[in-house]
């Protein structure tokens, strides 16, 4: 009489768990990467936003709204006509305002594992009409 072995072995289970170890090592990094890049794509389409609401403000009052350091997005909001929501890029900074350009920086914050060194920041310059994106890193 035959036994039927139900189950796997020993060796087959350490194979499988070998393979698995190995394409997850090799998906997060691209994982990572990818989550990295969604949070830069939030900080960019917030900049495009906040543009657009500066140059209607310049077309309605003759020059760029000044919002300082530390604007905040109701602030932004209720000045430009704008509706922003930045998830990891919330500390929004105004400077170099000017009737011909201005320069706005948006720092990540620190939660959800963010780093507060990190940045965003475009420079508008009227007269070339030219948006010159600068970022760390």
């Amino acid at each position: 009489m035959h036994k039927k072995n139900h189950g796997f072995t020993l060796t087959e289970v350490m194979i499988t768990l070998a393979i698995l170890s190995v394409m997850a090592g090799l998906a997060m990094p691209s994982y990572a990467r990818t989550i990295e890049q969604s949070r830069i794509n939030e900080a960019i389409t917030t900049i495009n936003i906040i543009h657009m609401g500066q140059k209607i403000y310049k077309i309605n009052n003759g020059t760029f709204w000044s919002g300082g350091t530390n604007a905040t997005v109701a602030n932004i909001d209720n000045n430009l006509n704008v509706d922003i929501s930045p998830t990891y890029y919330d500390d929004i900074d105004f400077s170099g305002v000017t009737a011909t350009g201005y320069t706005v920086r948006l720092t990540r914050n620190a939660s959800n594992g963010g780093n507060t060194t990190w940045y965003r920041q475009y420079v508008w310059d009227d007269t070339s009409k030219t948006l010159t994106p600068t970022q760390n890193p």
